[in-house]
């Protein structure tokens, strides 16, 4: 579920989707989910439209919520886990390191990028897009270019992560000057894409990693995070 455009919109499994303006009272769109009712995974908003994404490359977008079209133009049939908007670029991702980007939600083209594990999560801040996914992967992209008249088509992306992180990361998110992912195991991982230093949180008191025994204490939490 997400807040976009003034409506809270939330998506999921059998091609269902509601809104509401409060948060306490819901109805249903009839999201072009009666003879094609894959799971709907993610939301965003731009461009005018409301847009969807999910299971089998599945594409939808609505400029009201209420009458949905279709893209019949998407090149992979992959899982769609999250899609983002920003500065006119929707941008979805998924399985086997699925990166997908377009101009007007209609027309996609396939983003090539030295990864093939499942990306769980996008977002995007002044024209910078960030996913992660499994194995602590971290993609992060240029910013979308000024190309005029005619909307650029795809981005260049740079695959980082952390060191020793091994677990998925299945979210993502941006605040007080930094990118902040969470994953299994309660490990987020913060920072940019340079100088990541490790860190160790027990209870409310912060404490450097290397002083602390190598065994996990129960409750605790690891986070990943650069010197910015």
């Amino acid at each position: 579920m997400r807040f976009v455009n003034d409506l809270f919109v939330a998506v999921g499994d059998q091609g269902r989707v509601f809104a509401s303006r409060d948060g306490e009272h819901w109805s249903e769109r009839e999201a072009w989910g009666w003879w094609n009712p894959t799971t709907r995974t993610s939301i965003t908003y731009g461009n005018g439209v409301y847009l969807v994404v999910g299971e089998k490359g599945t594409v939808i977008q609505s400029k009201d919520t209420l009458t949905w079209t279709p893209s019949f133009y998407v090149p992979l049939a992959e899982a769609l886990l999250d899609v983002a908007y920003d500065d006119g670029m929707f941008v979805a991702i998924g399985n086997r390191g699925t990166l997908l980007t377009s101009a007007d939600g209609l027309t996609w083209t396939v983003n090539k990028v030295e990864t093939a594990v499942d990306l769980h999560a996008v977002i995007s801040v002044n024209g910078q897009f960030w996913a992660v996914g499994n194995g602590g992967t971290v993609l992060t992209s240029g910013i979308v270019p000024n190309t005029g008249d005619k909307p650029a088509q795809t981005l260049e992306w740079d695959v980082t992560g952390a060191p020793g992180v091994q677990e998925e990361l299945l979210s993502v998110t941006y605040g007080g000057g930094q990118w902040v992912a969470v994953g299994l195991w309660g490990r987020p991982l913060c920072g940019g894409r340079h100088a990541w230093r490790h860190f160790h949180v027990f209870g409310r008191q912060e404490m450097d990693v290397d002083d602390l025994s190598p065994r996990r204490a129960p409750h605790t939490t690891d986070f990943y995070g650069p010197d910015l």
